[in-house]
């Protein structure tokens, strides 16, 4: 779970790159802010669900491998 978000941090982080690039090239820097909010705010989300999963089952592993079993 905690490479999962890890690398959908990552993702995001590569997206911001790209539009940074590509938005402020046609003066639309403004739109940046909005992404980066959106950005913050699913990190938050996924680590608020990381911790409610580690405070319940006591580790991430477990759901890990709960999941593989479908």
């Amino acid at each position: 779970m905690l490479l999962m978000l890890l690398l959908l941090e990552l993702m995001v982080l590569n997206i911001s790159m790209i539009m940074f690039l590509v938005f402020s090239m046609m003066k639309l820097d403004f739109y940046m802010i909005y992404y980066l909010v959106f950005g913050v705010c699913e990190g938050v989300l996924g680590l608020g669900l990381l911790v409610m999963i580690v405070r319940y089952y006591g580790s991430d592993l477990y759901y890990m491998f709960n999941i593989s079993k479908f």
